[in-house]
């Protein structure tokens, strides 16, 4: 008998469930209209505006995800191909404002893993270049240290693994049914009812 991935949502109180066959997660088809899907994650290319990068990662919060942290050579290689095909340099969720020459992911909170700095790079020119950007098209999908108040364009990452919002009844139907699953008002046991009573608390 086929293993069923079973994924909730909450909305307006009540527990949506989206009986799913395994690996039917994964699919380009539930990311948003103009996003890009890649490896568990969708990704939005803003070009139409040039911002800081602290109005870039508010920008990215009022749409429930955060700018994009890059922590594989493959996702990186990914950020490359569309941002040259785009054009230009874009803003990415890594900053050392905190503690000078501690690099992290400040969009979810993580250290640098895996680096693609610009040879050189950081240098921390005039001491404050805090925020990170990737170099443009032509660098191979480099990093360098920029000041926080220089203004370009962004990519804001929403990891499908992390995500978790309110939406409509509607919007939840349509989300199950995006990915192939069985849509149903579902009943809890006690020990989901517990997994998800401690999701959900404030903490």
């Amino acid at each position: 008998m086929e293993t069923l991935i079973k994924v909730y949502y909450v909305i307006l109180g009540i527990i949506l469930s989206c009986n799913s066959p395994p690996g039917c997660l994964a699919q380009e088809s539930i990311c948003r209209t103009g996003w890009v899907y890649f490896d568990s994650s969708c990704y939005f290319f803003y070009t139409a505006h040039h911002v800081t990068w602290k109005h870039a990662t508010m920008l990215c919060q009022t749409r429930n995800t955060y700018l994009v942290a890059i922590e594989t050579a493959a996702e990186n290689n990914f950020i490359h191909t569309h941002a040259k095909r785009l054009g230009g340099g874009y803003w990415l969720g890594g900053s050392d404002e905190f503690v000078e020459g501690q690099w992290e992911w400040a969009s979810i909170g993580k250290p640098f893993e895996y680096t693609n700095w610009y040879p050189g790079a950081p240098d921390n020119q005039l001491h404050h270049q805090d925020c990170l950007m990737t170099k443009g098209i032509f660098h191979n999908g480099w990093w360098d240290d920029v000041d926080c108040n220089q203004v370009g364009k962004f990519i804001c990452e929403e990891n499908l693994r992390r995500s978790c919002y309110w939406m409509t009844m509607l919007t939840g139907i349509g989300l199950c049914n995006k990915r192939n699953g069985i849509t149903q008002l579902n009943s809890i046991n006690y020990i989901e009812g517990f997994v998800l009573s401690n999701l959900l608390s404030p903490k």
